[in-house]
């Protein structure tokens, strides 16, 4: 088994990422009914928003992409890595890290996301990354909650 790599995502990837996506919330935490949200993500991606993945071969292993709130936030949406990459890989780190490179070249000055309430380990590695819990009414205007009760972080840019 070779060892993944993170890459820029290509068209080609956008399946493999849905897939990875699909499967993580219905095998470990039982989630269903995310039509809406991957058909949202589908037309963000191939609108041409950035995103990335980590492949194992032609295998989609990981995935993160790059949304905008406006010109000065952007919102990182659909980061998952399959089970068995997390954690000793440093595939999480390293699709974090590819977003947040791409969000300071565009002059972005913060980067938020939002996650589902059961996600905490999720929570917990964006806190170790450096971002911030905010209170629903922190959020900047505009950023909805894609699922009521939602956790949302941010991070100021350098």
């Amino acid at each position: 088994m070779s060892k993944p790599s993170v890459v820029r995502g290509e068209d080609a990837h956008i399946e493999g990422m849905v897939r990875l996506i699909e499967q993580v919330r219905a095998d470990e935490y039982g989630l269903s009914g995310t039509a809406d949200v991957i058909a949202s993500l589908r037309d963000a991606l191939r609108a041409g928003r950035p995103f990335w993945v980590a492949l194992e071969g032609e295998h989609v292993v990981g995935c993160v992409a790059l949304d905008h709130l406006d010109e000065h936030i952007g919102i990182l949406r659909a980061m998952f890595v399959d089970a068995e990459h997390r954690g000793v890989s440093g595939l999480g780190s390293g699709l974090l890290r590819a977003l947040l490179t791409e969000a300071q070249a565009e002059g972005l000055r913060e980067v938020v996301l939002d996650s589902h309430p059961s996600f905490r380990a999720a929570h917990r590695f964006y806190e170790r990354a450096g971002f911030v819990r905010m209170e629903d009414d922190e959020r900047p205007a505009g950023f909805r909650a894609t699922v009521h009760g939602n956790v949302a972080y941010r991070m100021a840019l350098p």
